[in-house]
Parts: C-alpha cells; sequence; structure tokens
C-alpha cells in the first residue's frame, strides 16, 4: 500500500510508487529478474576502497549511464506515474526515463534546471549505498534518503534544493531507478 512521508514542505517519500504490474514491466525493460535486487548485508568491496583505487573511471563517470525514455503519455507505465502524483501530489508526469547507472557512475550534489519544476526518483535496485543525499532547508542539514524498490523521492521545485548520489555505484552493482519530471499543469518537456 503507498504510503506518503513529508520530510519538509519540499521533499517527500512514497513507497509502493509503481503498481506490481508496472514495477514487472519497469523490471523487464532493465533487465532485471527481481524488483527486489538490492544487496544485502556488507558491500563485496570497500567503497573508500574503490573510491580511493579508481579515480581514472571517476573520472569518465557520465559515460556509465544508460538512459530509456518512455515517450508515450498512453503508456501504462507513464499513466500509473500519473495516477499516483495525482493521488498524493496533485499534477502530471511529463517526462519519464528509466536509468541504469553502471559501477563507478556518481552524480555529485547539484540543482536540477529551473525547467524540470519537480522531479522524481522511484529506485528500482542497486545497492543500500545508492541513495540520495538531499538538503533540508528547513533543518539546516543534509538527508540520507536510503534506496529501497519501488521507493520514490519526491522534490518539488528541484531547481532549489541540493540534491545528488550519496556515492558512486559500487563495483559489482547496478544502480537502476526511473526518473520523473512532474508538473503541476500539463506540459512537455523532453530532457536527454
Amino acid at each position: 500500500m503507498q504510503k506518503l512521508n513529508q520530510i519538509n514542505q519540499n521533499i517527500f517519500t512514497i513507497s509502493d510508487f509503481f503498481t506490481q504490474e508496472s514495477l514487472e514491466s519497469i523490471c523487464f525493460i532493465l533487465n532485471i529478474r527481481e524488483s527486489n535486487e538490492f544487496l544485502k548485508g556488507n558491500e563485496s568491496t570497500d567503497l573508500v576502497e574503490q573510491f580511493t583505487n579508481n579515480q581514472d573511471k571517476l573520472q569518465n563517470n557520465w559515460f556509465s549511464r544508460e538512459k530509456f525514455a518512455i515517450p508515450d503519455h498512453k503508456d501504462p507505465i507513464f499513466e500509473d506515474a500519473t495516477s499516483t502524483i495525482n493521488k498524493h501530489l496533485g499534477g502530471y508526469a511529463d517526462s519519464m526515463s528509466l536509468w541504469k547507472d553502471y559501477p563507478y557512475f556518481e552524480n555529485p550534489i547539484h540543482y536540477d534546471c529551473q525547467e524540470c519544476e519537480h522531479i522524481i526518483i522511484v529506485y528500482i535496485s542497486g545497492s543500500k549505498l545508492n541513495g540520495t543525499t538531499v538538503w533540508n532547508e528547513e533543518q539546516r542539514n543534509f538527508v540520507q534518503i536510503t534506496p529501497e524498490p519501488n521507493k520514490a523521492l519526491v522534490l518539488k521545485n528541484s531547481g532549489n534544493i541540493l540534491h545528488g548520489m550519496s556515492y558512486f555505484v559500487p563495483e559489482g552493482t547496478t544502480r537502476k531507478s526511473v526518473y520523473i519530471n512532474w508538473t503541476s499543469t500539463k506540459k512537455r518537456l523532453v530532457f536527454e
């Protein structure tokens, strides 16, 4: 059952974001056997050691993300996302893409472009380390969002919120997620 958790006026999480049918379709597209493919327990290699020993790979990190756009607003996955957005937040899914981030990919703390308006990151699989770090302006501290299968991080006005991956993707894992731009009015934005 979906559950909305409000962290502050602009940061939320939503559990069970997609229906099981949509989640299975996303997993099929991303070539995942199960939606709960998160690593359990200890990581296979020490993260600090990986970071220290692989600086050359980290410098080329933007080459280690694949994106698969879902351009059709009538696609059942798109309709499912819009239904959840309307139910909890009001608004519309505007653009959506599936992301596969490979080992050593990192996405440092940043602001989104102002055109994005609001974003949602739905975690599909990966390492427990590959959550998102978000600046909570109200509490004046960083909040760590731990990824769980089918859990969404919602950032309203994401162009004004510092956020980024908590750590780079560890060796032997792939971070898989759905990135949704959503708006309070119907408009069509496409970001590559």
